[in-house]
């Protein structure tokens, strides 16, 4: 006899509830007792489970159609007030797009160029040697300072639940329960891994997802594909602690531009965008005489993350005065837009985002069907994705929009 294949869990769907699952399993319960009595003699029995299974299926369907029904309104009533949040996905996951078949070759050769080989550096010969930083902050060690029940406590609850796993297939979901539960287990592991320096080879593996950036892409060049490294949770979780270490001493020391937008709490590409037009407005003030020029120069590194030099990022670390353990078991580790325009009048973006949303628009038309046709309130949740896309970076350009609604008055 085959041995019977466990099933996977799959996510629960937006309107389930605890009341939902109680009443499901009620019914499979009631289901199988009349399948029981099926194989027995007893007619009369028999007809009493399935009279207790009728009205168990009944009655969850019928809380399933009002949990239905509340969500939807729930849904329909948070389009305003959450555009980015659960109805903009529910809806762009519908509109979703087929991604091309790579075969073995060509894909091989995709991943050789988004990962390229770096060389090999023999850190025994790579001296730590400080440079002055920006504020030199003294580290009294004598020793490894350890990872402490409250650091991993604080690592555990930044693991983000319901994301795929890497290759050991353990998903988020279960370290942080056994986190929990044990937690000197694993920060007997993780301290041995910082006394000793090393981060552990298995974790440096990673399950590679290659996602079609569109149609119109080129199917066989790299260029046309966004990677997605799927990492063990373990690891995650040790490059976590690792993590929350080398902010506090980055952002203690000031070694940050204050201009540095990416990868920074409370920053973003807005914010970046709104010292561009700030800088460019300055520059424009006053008579023609005096006025300054003005010229923004961008710049898009290819493949950058994957390509950076490791031995300059190792120089400026030390320039930060980050702590020498950090930076040896940090030696171990391997592994959106607005446009603007020469006036910022933003017609360029206006009709980038526009041309993104009209393309929304038809998939949406093509969708109403499918969800029994266009209400009221199933416009405004669909069409809720294409008021989000036509108002990214809104911040940024809106004061624009109005200072032109102004001068047409």
């Amino acid at each position: 006899m085959p041995i019977r294949s466990l099933a996977k869990g799959k996510r629960a769907v937006h309107w389930w509830s605890e009341e939902i699952a109680d009443l499901r399993r009620a019914a499979i319960t009631a289901r199988r007792s009349y399948q029981r009595a099926g194989r027995r003699s007893n007619a009369s029995n028999r007809n009493e489970e399935f009279q207790v299974y009728n009205r168990s299926r009944k009655v969850l369907r019928i809380a399933i159609r009002k949990e239905q029904e509340r969500s939807w309104r729930e849904l329909c009533d948070s389009v305003d007030s959450d555009p980015q949040g659960v109805p903009y996905r529910l809806v762009t996951k519908r509109l979703g797009r087929r991604h091309p078949v790579i075969e073995e070759p060509a894909l091989s050769s995709i991943a050789r160029e988004l990962f390229p080989a770096l060389p090999t550096i023999n850190w025994d010969l790579v001296p730590l040697e400080r440079s002055v930083p920006t504020e030199i902050i003294e580290h009294p060690e004598t020793s490894t300072p350890l990872f402490t029940a409250d650091e991993l406590r604080q690592a555990v609850r930044k693991l983000p639940s319901g994301k795929a796993p890497g290759p050991d297939n353990i998903p988020n979901e279960i370290i942080k329960l056994a986190a929990e539960r044990s937690p000197e287990m694993f920060l007997e592991t993780f301290n041995a891994c910082l006394t000793n320096s090393q981060f552990p080879n298995r974790w440096k593996c990673a399950k590679l997802i290659l996602l079609h950036k569109g149609a119109y892409k080129p199917p066989d060049q790299p260029s046309s594909y966004r990677p997605i490294s799927l990492l063990d949770g373990g690891g995650k979780l040790l490059e976590r602690l690792l993590l929350n270490r080398l902010e506090a001493h980055i952002e203690r020391a000031g070694a940050l531009s204050g201009l540095q937008f990416g990868f920074r709490r409370h920053r973003s590409t807005t914010d970046a965008i709104e010292e561009v037009i700030k800088a460019a407005r300055e520059a424009g003030r006053g008579a023609v005489q005096n006025r300054h020029l003005c010229a923004v120069v961008t710049l898009d590194v290819k493949n950058a993350f994957n390509t950076a030099p490791r031995k300059m990022i190792d120089e400026s670390l030390q320039r930060s005065s980050v702590p020498e353990y950090l930076i040896r078991i940090l030696r171990t580790i391997r592994y959106l837009g607005v446009q603007l325009d020469t006036r910022m009048t933003f017609v360029e973006h206006f009709n980038t985002v526009a041309a993104g949303a009209r393309k929304a628009a038809v998939a949406i038309e093509r969708l109403m069907p499918n969800v029994g046709g266009p209400s009221q309130s199933k416009r405004s949740l669909l069409m809720s994705v294409v008021h989000s896309r036509l108002l990214y970076g809104a911040a940024v350009w809106a004061d624009r929009i109005q200072g032109v609604k102004n001068a047409e008055d």
